[in-house]
Parts: C-alpha cells; sequence; structure tokens
C-alpha cells in the first residue's frame, strides 16, 4: 500500500503540481515516518509538496530521527509557528464580532490564553454560549457581564464542563465513548458502546457538529468517521 499510494501521488505530480495535508502527525503511529520517508524519495523528482502540522512537544523519537534524516538530504524545511501575538488575536476576535469589539477583547484574551489558538477560540465561544458577548436587535455587537479572569486551565475546564452539561444525554454518551476510542471511528460502530441504536445517530452527531465538538465538513456535518475537532 505504501509504495500504491507514492505511485498515485506521483503520477499526480507529475499532471499537475500537488500538495498532501497531513494535519496532527504527531498522533499518527510511527509507521507513518516510514511511508513519509519512502514518499519524500521516491516522489523527489515531482512538484509534490507535503505540509505536515504537529506539536513539536509531542513528537515521537522515530518521527524526530525521520525529520533529521530528511532535512540532511534537503528535503525537509521546519516551519515555527509562534504563538498568536496581539494583533491577531484583535482579528480573530474583529472576525466572530466586530473589530471595534475586538480591539478591545484582544489584551484580555491574550493575557488568558497566552496566544493559544486553541485555547481562544473556546474562550470566544464560551462568551457567545454565556451571552457575555450578545449581537444586538440593531447588529452591533457588545458585551455583557463581567470577563472571567480565572487562569486558562481553570478557565478551560470551568467551560468544557459547562459545555458538556448542556448536551442531550446521546450526545453525551456518544462523545464519551468516542473519547474512550480515541477518534477516526464510524459513528455507528460507536453506537453499541455509547448505548444508542445506530438508527438514532442523527440527532447526537447533529448536536456534536453544531458545538463543534468534532471535526465537520463543508456543509456543517459531521465528518465520517468520527474524530474530535481538536
Amino acid at each position: 500500500r505504501r509504495d500504491a499510494l507514492a505511485r498515485l501521488l506521483a503520477w499526480l505530480a507529475g499532471r499537475r503540481p500537488t500538495a498532501l495535508l497531513v494535519d496532527d502527525l504527531h498522533e499518527g503511529p510511527d509507521e507513518i515516518a516510514a511511508g513519509l520517508r519512502h514518499l519524500l524519495v521516491r516522489a523527489r523528482r515531482v512538484p509534490l509538496v507535503v505540509v505536515a502540522a504537529l506539536r513539536p512537544d509531542e513528537i515521537s523519537p522515530a518521527l524526530e530521527k525521520f525529520a533529521v534524516e530528511m532535512e540532511a538530504q534537503q528535503l525537509l524545511a521546519r516551519l515555527e509557528l509562534a504563538p498568536l501575538a496581539l494583533p491577531d488575536l484583535e482579528q480573530l476576535a474583529g472576525a466572530l464580532c466586530d473589530p471595534a469589539l475586538g480591539r478591545e477583547l484582544a489584551p484580555w484574551l491574550l493575557g488568558l490564553c497566552r496566544g493559544n489558538p486553541l485555547f481562544a477560540a473556546e474562550i470566544l465561544r464560551h462568551l457567545g454560549e454565556e451571552e457575555i458577548l450578545v449581537q444586538a436587535a440593531g447588529g452591533a455587537w457588545e458585551l455583557r457581564g463581567v470577563l472571567p479572569e480565572l487562569p486558562v486551565s481553570r478557565l478551560l475546564g470551568s467551560l468544557m464542563a459547562e459545555r458538556f452539561g448542556r448536551l442531550a444525554a446521546g450526545a453525551r454518551e456518544l462523545l464519551g465513548a468516542l473519547a474512550v476510542h480515541g477518534g477516526d471511528v464510524p459513528a455507528r460502530a460507536l453506537a453499541g458502546a455509547a448505548g444508542l441504536e445506530a438508527e438514532r445517530l442523527a440527532a447526537p452527531l447533529a448536536a456534536l457538529a453544531r458545538g463543534h465538538w468534532v471535526a465537520i465538513g463543508p456543509r456543517g456535518q459531521a465528518v465520517a468517521p468520527l474524530r474530535f475537532a481538536h
């Protein structure tokens, strides 16, 4: 299968420049490193780029060894992404409400999330769900209530627990089964572990997709196989 995939991607790249995106590489098995090594060496003469995203503090020894070998052959370049800066958070918050309110929220958000984009997005979502950040009838956005000042670990734990508690029982059971499995599993396969009938998965899946608990497709539906959004 490894050789077949390499031939397919080399063929595609021979027809037009091709990109292969691999997200959360640090969560994959060590065999992925061998597969990527085979692909990069075999397809080095065609316009193919492999973009892999990972958390450097969670990388396995096998992946680190692979990266060093590919760098030595000039087949790999590392790009370290810094935490979000104040202007980035202004833009992120402004995209969810309006630029003026984004500029007001950004310093508070930076002090809380320390530039972590996942934390920032979850905190902003929490403000909306708690109606601290609301859109008035006229369309203008405004802050109502007091911005929390908890340490980010406590705040995230609290808001995730609150969001989980608002889910219907079926959605909670399905999410719990997904957490035990670890992701990338067909929803029907989780139904038994969650105590649900396969024919009644539509409502729980829709709830998890609406809350961005699971990865979603272009139409807002839960992707298959089911996996966590982050």
